[in-house]
Parts: C-alpha cells; sequence; structure tokens
C-alpha cells in the first residue's frame, strides 16, 4: 500500500527526506484564524464513487518524475484574488487537512481533480487490488497530538484559465514546517486541487527556490 497512502498522506505533511522552503518574499498571508488544526469532524464533503477512482487509477500513465537536486522550480503568478475566492481555496485547505486528520482519504481525494489523481498514481502506480482495500479500509483518526495544521495560506492569485494559486503552510509533530504551491480549480460550487508544487528534496537539506 505504500504507493497512493504514502503519496496522499504527504501532500499535507509533507512525508519526505529534506527540508522545506520558507514562503516567498514579500508574500500576502491571507486573514483569518491561523494557524488552525481543522478538526476530523470537518471533513463533510461527499465521497465520490470508489470505481470513479478505480478508472482514473486505470487510465494513469506511470512515468518517471525526476527533479535534479538544486533545481529552481517556477510557479506561475497573477493579480490577487478577491475575498470570495480566497475564501473558497482556504476552505478547501482546511478540510483536506481535516480529512487527513480523520484518517479518510477516500474523502480526501475527493476535493482533487481528475487530472490531480491521474498524477498521484503516475508518479507511483498502484494495483487496482490495493487500491481498492486502501479505499474500503475503514477510516481512523489522527490522534489529536499528531494531526496536521494548516499554519498560512498566501498570495492566493488568479492565473490562467480561471485557476487559481496559493502557497500553502502546514506542520505536522513528526516533519516539522513545510511549504507547498497548489493550484485550484473550480469545479460547482468549490475550489478543487489540480496541482501541488513541492519544495522539498531528498538527501540532506537542498532548499529548492521558488522563481518569479
Amino acid at each position: 500500500m505504500k504507493g497512493l497512502v504514502a503519496l496522499v498522506a504527504a501532500l499535507f505533511s509533507f512525508a519526505l527526506m529534506g527540508s522545506g522552503v520558507a514562503l516567498a518574499q514579500g508574500s500576502t498571508p491571507v486573514a483569518g484564524t491561523f494557524p488552525v488544526t481543522p478538526d476530523p469532524a470537518e471533513c463533510q464533503v461527499e465521497e465520490r464513487a470508489r470505481e470513479e477512482f478505480l478508472v482514473l487509477n486505470a487510465e494513469a500513465t506511470p512515468e518517471e518524475f525526476a527533479t535534479p537536486v538544486g533545481t529552481a522550480v517556477e510557479v506561475p503568478l497573477g493579480e490577487a484574488a478577491d475575498a470570495e475566492t480566497v475564501a473558497g481555496v482556504v476552505a478547501t485547505a482546511r478540510e483536506v487537512l481535516a480529512c487527513f486528520n480523520a484518517g479518510d482519504f477516500p474523502r480526501a481525494l475527493s476535493l482533487f481533480t481528475d487530472d490531480a489523481i491521474r498524477t498521484l498514481t503516475e508518479e507511483d502506480p498502484i494495483s487496482e487490488e490495493e487500491l481498492s482495500a486502501f479505499l474500503s479500509a475503514t477510516p481512523e483518526a489522527v490522534p489529536a497530538g499528531q494531526q496536521s495544521t494548516l499554519l498560512a495560506v498566501t498570495d492566493v492569485m488568479e492565473l490562467e484559465n480561471g485557476r487559481v494559486g496559493a502557497f500553502l503552510a502546514t506542520t505536522d509533530p513528526f516533519v516539522g514546517p513545510d511549504t507547498i504551491y497548489v493550484i485550484f480549480i473550480q469545479e460547482d460550487d468549490r475550489w478543487l486541487i489540480d496541482e501541488i508544487t513541492e519544495f522539498l528534496v531528498p538527501g540532506g537539506g537542498v532548499e529548492a527556490t521558488p522563481a518569479p
């Protein structure tokens, strides 16, 4: 079960070797109550049919993903998003963490787009049998002292094609504070995670620097 479980759990707790990067200089934090540790009870998103996950997994084409150590990571930039968009992005980020804290990974995955789910399994292929077992497992909440905390959401920006980007910073007792860049797409009445850029590199604390 190593593949998908490890990847999904790592998305906001960032369980990779190495050290993270601080937010870009001049970053604009989102107003709100931070830090916040989302309660598992906040995981209320309607779970997608598990057959959909199996289809997406079958459609994924396994690929090799390798980024050289020290590579500058370019992230798209845009104009500041309006308050309603910011609130929607923060709500999605918070509920994903709530689902992780609830140990309810199928519901967490329900907040990802089809393309994002395909990418997860492309990076680390998983068999249909393993995925079925993973999706069928009974959720078990993470103990209170080990849950992930959302430290900040910054620089929520409007991008091309109706997408929105933002920096998210989280922490947990095992990894400590880390940062990712997330691209969201609006589907129906909520924002879903479509792409994730991680600023962690394996092998000894080398930091990747977001390029303007």
